[in-house]
């Protein structure tokens, strides 16, 4: 099924060319959305799921419906950059637990990918409440779309907040100590592993 939907576009902030997407109005990289299928499934626990792509994108999602009786009017929504439309069956399954549909796009840079999949989905923002999270790259995009986004969810959670030093701190440091340590390493190791710490240096 093809749908396009028509209204005002996003605004962009002139100084940064930021695109501030709404809940009515049009992301124009995302007018053209076609639902592929719809299917019943039974692990981890009984849910729907519906399929689609948006036209002329990479962009791909899946939403995952929670029995009628379960659902408490909400949905969460993770944000990867590399992650595809397919949710873990530990998503699917706590957020069908906690009364909510999951929202899953194919991981592309950037807030409005997420944004255009979760908007089109939710046809009553005034009475549904979305909530989007990421952790380590993912923070960076939860934080961007809390930030340019408005009407669309109305939560935002990151976790272990990524920076602009967390790659020279985190890899930057294990590349560096391979030569210090030289031959060493794998000693460190196994003291550390079995809990030798007073000597393992």
């Amino acid at each position: 099924m093809l749908i396009h939907k028509q209204g005002v576009s996003c605004t962009t902030d002139d100084e940064s060319a930021a695109v501030f997407v709404t809940a009515d109005r049009i992301d124009t990289d995302y007018p053209y959305l076609t639902f592929e299928c719809e299917t019943d499934e039974a692990s981890p626990i009984p849910y729907k799921r519906i399929v689609g792509h948006f036209n002329n994108t990479d962009l791909h999602f899946a939403i995952y419906l929670p029995p009628k009786s379960q659902w408490r009017s909400r949905f969460f929504q993770l944000m990867y950059p590399s992650q595809t439309s397919t949710a873990d069956d530990n998503t699917i399954y706590f957020n069908v637990q906690s009364g909510g549909y999951t929202v899953q796009a194919s991981g592309l840079i950037g807030y409005r990918a997420d944004a255009a999949a979760a908007k089109y989905y939710n046809v009553s923002p005034e009475e549904t409440y979305g909530y989007v999270y990421g952790g380590s790259g993912r923070s960076l995009k939860a934080i961007g779309a809390a930030e340019k986004i408005s009407g669309i969810w109305n939560g935002c959670v990151t976790l272990v907040q990524a920076m602009a030093m967390s790659i020279p701190y985190n890899w930057g440091v294990r590349a560096s100590s391979g030569p210090i340590f030289m031959n060493r390493c794998i000693t460190v190791i196994e003291r550390v592993y079995y809990g030798d710490i007073k000597h393992g240096y």
